[in-house]
C-alpha cells in the first residue's frame, strides 16, 4: 500500500508540472516596451491619386487590411485607425476606433470629411492635393486568454502598439463642416409689411418660411419642405423670393393677382392676393424635381396673440436681463439681434411669464417643442421666431 501511494504522488507531481508548463505565459518583450510593430498593408489603389467628388461620396474609397501583433499568445485586440497630414502624426484624427476585425472599408465621403476636419473647414484652395498618412494602434484587455489575470495585471504592462505608416495621395472636394441652413423662401410684399428685399428687413418685413418638425434638410443645399401660416389681408399683395437681395428666383401668380395659379420663375411673376382676409397656410417643397407651392385657407379661427416676447436663458440667469424681441410687421413674428459671449442655453417665453414658453434641442434652427433648452453657440445672431408654429432661426451675424 505504501509503495502504491508513493507512485501515485510521483505521478501527480509530474502531471502538475506538465500543467504548469503548459499554462506558462510567454509574452513578446516588445509588447511590454512598445517596440513591437505590426503590418498595415498597402491599400489596393494607393499607388495612384484618389480623386474625391461629392457625387461619389457613398462609393468605396478603399479597404484597409492589417495583421495582428505577435504578442506571443492569442489576444482579443482592439484597433484604432489614425490619419494625419504629416508622417509624425503631430496633428491627427482617429478615423475609426474599437475595431476588433483586421479590415476596414472607408467611403469617399468619410475620407473627405476627415480631411475637412484636419483642415478645420478652411481648405487652402478649391482642389487641394494632399498626402494623407495612415497608421493603426493596437491594444488588448488585461487577462486575455490564455494569460492568467495575475500575470497581466500584476507583473506585466502591455503598451499601445503602432503599425507601419502608409501614405495616400488624395484630392478632396471642398466641404463645409457646418450644415447649411435650410434654403427657405421669404415672404415679401405689402401683406407682409413692405417690398424691402434687403438683409435689414429680415425678420420684420422679410419673413422666412418655417421648417417642418421631423423633416430633414439637405446638409449642403438646404433643400427640403417648408410651410407658413399667417394672417393675410385681402387688399394687400405679396410673393416669395428665394435669395435675399435678388428677384431672380421667386414664386408668384402666373396671371393677374390671385392665388389660383402659382408659378416658379426667374422674375416677373404677378403677385399673390388672397380672396378674403384671414389665416392662410403656404406649403413649399424645394427638393429637386418636386418644386410646387400650395396656398390654402386655414380654418377661420383666432390665434392667441402676445404683447411681449423674450428670449431668456443661462446667459442672463434665466430672466434677470432677457432679450426683448421686437414684433414684426406681420402678427406672430418676432426678431432680435444679440451677441452671446459664450455658449449657453435658452428658451422663448411670452409676456415675461413662464406659463407659455418654447424650447428645443437643435441649433441654429428648429421647430420648438417640449421643455428642453435650446443650445446656443457663442456669436452674434439675428433671432427670428414664429409663435404660431414655434419655428426659430438664428442667422449668423458675427462677421458683420
Amino acid at each position: 500500500m505504501k509503495r502504491t501511494s508513493i507512485l501515485m504522488a510521483m505521478a501527480f507531481g509530474l502531471f502538475a508540472t506538465a500543467c504548469e508548463d503548459e499554462n506558462e505565459l510567454t509574452i513578446n518583450q516588445g509588447a511590454e516596451t512598445g517596440e513591437l510593430s505590426f503590418e498595415l498593408f498597402q491599400p489596393t489603389n494607393s499607388l495612384r491619386t484618389y480623386y474625391l467628388t461629392s457625387a461619389t461620396a457613398d462609393s468605396v474609397f478603399d479597404t484597409f487590411y492589417w495583421n495582428q501583433p505577435d504578442y506571443g499568445f492569442n489576444a482579443a485586440t482592439s484597433y484604432t485607425v489614425q490619419m494625419s497630414f504629416t508622417e509624425d502624426f503631430e496633428q491627427q484624427i482617429d478615423f475609426a476606433s474599437s475595431l476588433t476585425t483586421q479590415t476596414l472599408t472607408a467611403t469617399v465621403g468619410e475620407i473627405n470629411t476627415l480631411i475637412a476636419n484636419l483642415y478645420e473647414g478652411n481648405f487652402p484652395t478649391l482642389n487641394p492635393e494632399v498626402d494623407l498618412y495612415v497608421r493603426l494602434t493596437a491594444t488588448i484587455g488585461l487577462g486575455t486568454s490564455p494569460a492568467t489575470p495575475s500575470q497581466l495585471t500584476t507583473e506585466t504592462i502591455l503598451q499601445t502598439l503602432y503599425s507601419n505608416t502608409v501614405r495616400l495621395h488624395v484630392q478632396p472636394y471642398v466641404q463645409s463642416l457646418v450644415d447649411a441652413l435650410p434654403a427657405t423662401f421669404y415672404l415679401i410684399g405689402d401683406a407682409i409689411g413692405a417690398w424691402d428685399n434687403t438683409e435689414d428687413a429680415l425678420g420684420n418685413t422679410l419673413i422666412p418660411l418655417s421648417v417642418i418638425s421631423g423633416n430633414s434638410y439637405d446638409k449642403e443645399s438646404g433643400e427640403g419642405q417648408f410651410t407658413f401660416t399667417g394672417y393675410f389681408d385681402s387688399s394687400k399683395t405679396f410673393k416669395l423670393v428665394g435669395t435675399i437681395g435678388s428677384w431672380d428666383i421667386q414664386w408668384g401668380n402666373s396671371g393677374a393677382d390671385g392665388i389660383d395659379n402659382p408659378v416658379y420663375c426667374d422674375g416677373g411673376s404677378s403677385n399673390f392676393l388672397v380672396p378674403e382676409s384671414g389665416y392662410y397656410t403656404i406649403s413649399l417643397n424645394t427638393v429637386t424635381g418636386s418644386e410646387s407651392i400650395e396656398i390654402t385657407m386655414s380654418e377661420k379661427q383666432e390665434y392667441t396673440t402676445y404683447d411681449q416676447m423674450q428670449f431668456v436663458g443661462s446667459f442672463d440667469d434665466w430672466g434677470t436681463s432677457p432679450i426683448e424681441m421686437t414684433a414684426a410687421a406681420m402678427p406672430h413674428l418676432w426678431y432680435a439681434t444679440y451677441t452671446f459671449d459664450q455658449a449657453c442655453e435658452g428658451k422663448f417665453r411670452c409676456d415675461a411669464d413662464w406659463s407659455t414658453s418654447w424650447g428645443g434641442t437643435s441649433f441654429p434652427f428648429a421647430t420648438a417643442a417640449g421643455s428642453d433648452n435650446i443650445p446656443v453657440e457663442a456669436g452674434t445672431y439675428l433671432i427670428v421666431f414664429n409663435d404660431l408654429d414655434g419655428c426659430y432661426f438664428f442667422f449668423d451675424r458675427s462677421e458683420e
